[in-house]
């Protein structure tokens, strides 16, 4: 144990850091010491120097005057003398002299006091009896006799005292040499301590030390072959033996290691490569209308990002059972369309991503693989990449082209929906045009057809001609009213082929009849969103319009407001008022077509057309009913994804 302390780098600069501190608590003992000791001593001095001033101020006192203000005079003198035994006595004085180190000092300080006590005092307290005393008061001659003594005994007193402050100077002064002395000791160990130190980290650090750190920056450039020759039994020592150790280990791992990072480096390659290849393969797929998808780009992608060579989509063909060549990258001098097979089946019959051969001109083989293109239980067709001669498809390679014929056919089948919806909208709009034309002219060329046969019937009795122009009148009714509301269709559906909501419907619908007359109009449109269907929407625009041909024609108003809302109840309330003449009897006939095409539109919805008194005075409709999407619980965003 012993042995292992000597030889311990760490314990000899303990033992060296521990000296340097015990010299610094040394020297900081002593100065705390020394302070201690010469505490007080300015202080004493300075009120020796006041003793001796108060001496002369006590003459100067004397020599004074007393028969101006004699009072006064007492006074003065009495308190000089209390403040020079004050002085005399004070702690600072007393404890300087008595503290036992300094017999010289303590005997100066006993003569001051004896001399004070037994000569001085004593002839000013028999001054100021005399003066206090009014009944006996002591005599002028006495008086100058007194101070006489004093005066002449004041400089022998001050020379005391003189002595004593001397005395006390000397004694701090000394003092202060000690510490001086004390201090120079300490500093001079501490430097020497200091020397060694430096000299004993220099020989057994800074010279191993730089050795290490030669050898760490050769290992951090990836030099594992610098050996440290010191080999001390010290820590340095023993450190630098496991810095050889390590540098072995770390130059056989090395070779490894660099090979890991270039494994790992081309793993990331390929990530990045496939991530970029599936971020363009979305985008191409994304076609629009304007923009088609370009398969054959997205084979040229693949083709530079998977490291491949050309490839070809092929598509199933339900009518032959066979397959449609839907885009290719190989070289139009390579067979027109890069297959070497008669028989599709080879290539489509493959539930997962295969290897196939195609045969070239007799040629050896082609390698290529042969990727399904489908999307979960629909099958599209296949995907076929030529892969560079003598090499099989990396596991990384085989799924990313398996991802890419996934998105295929998400992509086709998005497609086929995408043309399945706009057919089923076409039959919709179809069907929304054949029923208002069913309900509209076709009733209306019935009625004629009716009433042609009724005139021919009357025409072969001239003797009727009142009721032949009755029919007359009749047929020309149906026949403008037949014109007005194919205009009033082909103005809706103009509309509604512009793609436009309901709430620009309505505001196109008003500004029509706005150039139409005077008559103010005002709309109040207060749906966030419209959830109506195409049939909904024709029949309420058609309500509206009806509503405000009336009101224009036949009922004199000034201003009329339409009002679109939705009740709490989930309900739809369409509401039109005017300030006209409102319903009468003469009025009814005249809105018979009109409140009978309103009230045909509003039983469609599912609901009855409310007439009645307005808030304005004049007529009020309403037409209150309950959406198709809310009666159902689909909304319109889930039909248009169904």
């Amino acid at each position: 144990m012993l042995r292992h302390l000597y030889h311990s780098l760490m314990f000899r600069l303990g033992l060296m850091m521990a000296a340097i501190i015990l010299l610094a608590v040394l020297a900081a003992s002593s100065s705390l010491m020394m302070a201690n000791r010469i505490k007080g001593e300015a202080q004493s001095v300075n009120l020796a120097g006041l003793l001796r001033l108060q001496s002369y101020r006590i003459a100067a006192q004397l020599v004074y005057d007393n028969s101006i203000d004699q009072t006064r005079y007492r006074n003065d003198l009495a308190e000089l003398i209390t403040d020079f035994e004050r002085q005399l006595a004070s702690p600072a004085l007393t404890a300087v002299a008595h503290a036992g180190r300094n017999s010289d000092l303590e005997a100066a300080y006993g003569l001051v006091v004896a001399r004070w006590r037994d000569e001085i005092n004593p002839m000013l307290d028999m001054y100021l009896s005399g003066l206090a005393n009014a009944d006996d008061p002591i005599s002028e001659g006495a008086q100058t006799v007194i101070r006489a003594r004093y005066l002449d005994n004041v400089p022998a007193f001050v020379g005391i005292i003189d002595d004593f402050t001397g005395l006390l100077a000397r004694d701090a002064e000394n003092k202060i040499h000690r510490l001086q002395l004390y201090q120079y000791s300490i500093l001079a160990a501490t430097l020497l301590l200091a020397l060694l130190t430096l000299y004993l980290t220099y020989r057994k650090m800074r010279v191993p030390l730089q050795a290490l750190l030669q050898m760490a920056s050769s290992a951090g450039q990836g030099d594992f072959s610098g050996r440290t020759r010191y080999q001390g039994k010290d820590e340095l020592g023993q450190l630098g033996a496991a810095f050889n150790l390590m540098s072995t280990d770390l130059e056989r791992l090395y070779g490894d290691l660099e090979e890991e990072v270039r494994n790992k480096t081309a793993d990331l390659e390929r990530g990045r490569r496939s991530i970029e290849l599936l971020y363009r393969t979305v985008n191409r797929l994304q076609g629009t209308s304007e923009r088609p998808v370009d398969y054959r780009g997205l084979l040229t992608d693949v083709e530079e990002l998977a490291d491949t060579g050309p490839g070809t989509i092929c598509l199933c063909d339900d009518v032959d059972m066979g397959a449609v060549m839907l885009a290719s990258t190989f070289d139009k001098n390579y067979r027109g369309d890069g297959c070497g097979f008669d028989d599709c089946a080879r290539c489509l019959r493959h539930e997962n991503a295969e290897m196939v051969t195609f045969d070239e001109l007799g040629e050896d083989g082609l390698p290529m693989i042969a990727v399904p293109i489908r999307d979960h239980s629909l099958h599209y067709g296949v995907l076929l990449i030529q892969l560079p001669e003598g090499q099989s498809p990396e596991p990384w390679k085989k799924r990313l082209l398996e991802t890419v014929a996934n998105h295929i056919g998400i992509a086709l089948t998005m497609s086929r929906q995408a043309t399945e919806r706009r057919r089923l909208a076409l039959l919709e709009e179809r069907s929304v045009i054949a029923r208002e034309l069913h309900d509209s002219l076709a009733q209306a060329l019935a009625y004629l057809k009716i009433q042609v046969v009724r005139l021919e019937k009357n025409l072969q009795s001239p003797q009727d001609s009142e009721s032949t122009r009755a029919i007359i009148v009749e047929i020309r009714q149906v026949l403008t009213a037949a014109h007005r509301e194919l205009r009033e269709l082909l103005s809706t559906f103009r509309l509604r082929m512009d793609r436009q909501d309901l709430a620009t419907v309505l505001a196109t619908t008003k500004e029509e009849f706005d150039g139409r007359n005077a008559v103010d109009i005002r709309l109040d449109y207060r749906l966030r969103h419209s959830e109506l269907d195409a049939n909904e929407e024709i029949h309420l625009v058609q309500i509206v319009r009806e509503a405000l041909t009336n009101v224009i024609n036949h009922s004199g108003a000034k201003h009329c407001s339409i009002r679109l809302e939705s009740l709490d109840n989930q309900d739809l309330q369409l509401t039109i008022e005017d300030d006209g003449k409102g319903f009468t009897e003469t009025s009814e006939r005249q809105f018979h077509y009109g409140l009978t095409i309103m009230r045909e539109r509003a039983n469609i919805l599912g609901c009855e057309l409310e007439c009645g008194v307005s808030r304005m005075g004049g007529a009020r409709v309403r037409v209150c009913f309950t959406p198709e999407c809310r009666r159902s619980g689909i909304t319109r965003s889930d039909r248009g994804r169904a």
